[in-house]
């Protein structure tokens, strides 16, 4: 049953599991067949994907180190009433530390947080949860009602969240790390919030920018990282005495950095131009909110909020 549980030292947390090995699998004969591999086969490894967000080694970090976790401790306060009394749905987990941020301020303010964390990998839901357990430590008044939901993004749909508990008046999806980015159509990741979501839900987005004077930089990152080129490699199993092939291409709304194996694309990573993002969200009734757009001082790094204004999720 999909249904948030006290989290509780000594205890494990609930996790649903509706994805298996042998559905990845496939999916991923499906991907080659397709000539485009899902970002969802990059994260396989959870000790690979580890050792890439060290540092500079994560291409996101360009300029400074972490700054998407400095942008949410700067503006934290900018958050708070789209935190309130909400449960936090978290579209990819990774690492954990800037989401670690958010539930800090939950708990800070409120001594409650309500958590789902969405991921293909399973090791990193639980890992989150224990990053949870540790934090409460700190304050034996803090509450967190937990639900980890081990599946693809594209088989979430409203029926597969919790319901909100007394306490939460709504949902606020929150999608980290550029991981918009990872879609080979931006669409595809908005169209899975929005049969998630229900009118007078919120969204906290971050994203990576097509700020023309980064791209190069950005381009020489991803073909220089050993560790980025191991992790593909490693996930997909394909042309692996074979060097990756890389490109920056320019669309209208995003430019991607994309990563060839003879003419199968292993890896992408989407930059947008951000009045060009705003539109695609709009088209699915998710409008921005102009006072909570904030990007680094590099200009690499956006997060911004919008809120859901349809009537339903249709």
């Amino acid at each position: 049953m999909n249904s948030l549980r006290k989290l509780e030292n000594g205890k494990a947390p609930a996790i649903i599991r509706n994805v298996t090995p042998a559905e990845l699998r496939t999916l991923l004969l499906q991907d080659i067949d397709r000539k485009s591999i899902s970002g969802a086969h990059w994260f396989i490894d959870a000790r690979k994907w580890y050792r890439m967000n060290f540092a500079f080694n994560n291409p996101l970090n360009l300029g400074s180190i972490h700054s998407e976790l400095l942008l949410i401790e700067k503006y934290q306060q900018d958050f708070l009433s789209f935190l309130d009394r909400r449960q936090l749905v978290f579209f990819g987990v990774g690492t954990g530390d800037t989401e670690m941020i958010f539930v800090n301020i939950c708990l800070s303010n409120w001594d409650y947080a309500e958590i789902v964390a969405i991921d293909v990998n399973e090791q990193f839901i639980t890992d989150f949860a224990h990053s949870i357990r540790a934090k409460m430590k700190e304050d034996l008044r803090d509450v967190v009602l937990y639900l980890g939901i081990k599946t693809l993004f594209e088989k979430m749909a409203l029926k597969s969240l919790p319901k909100t508990s007394a306490q939460s008046e709504a949902r606020t999806f929150i999608c980290l790390g550029n991981t918009i980015g990872n879609f080979a159509s931006p669409s595809e990741l908005v169209s899975i919030f929005t049969r998630c979501a229900n009118k007078g839900d919120s969204l906290v987005l971050s994203y990576q920018t097509n700020h023309t004077h980064n791209l190069q930089s950005l381009l020489a990152k991803y073909k220089t990282n050993r560790l980025l080129h191991d992790m593909i490699i490693s996930s997909v199993r394909l042309c692996k005495k074979q060097k990756l092939q890389w490109s920056l291409d320019d669309q209208q709304y995003y430019s991607i950095v994309n990563a060839y194996c003879e003419e199968i694309n292993v890896f992408r990573s989407l930059k947008f131009w951000r009045p060009g993002l705003h539109s695609i969200l709009g088209e699915y009734g998710w409008n921005s909110i102009p006072n909570v757009q904030f990007t680094d001082k590099h200009n690499n790094m956006a997060m911004d909020v919008f809120l859901f204004s349809r009537v339903g999720n249709d």
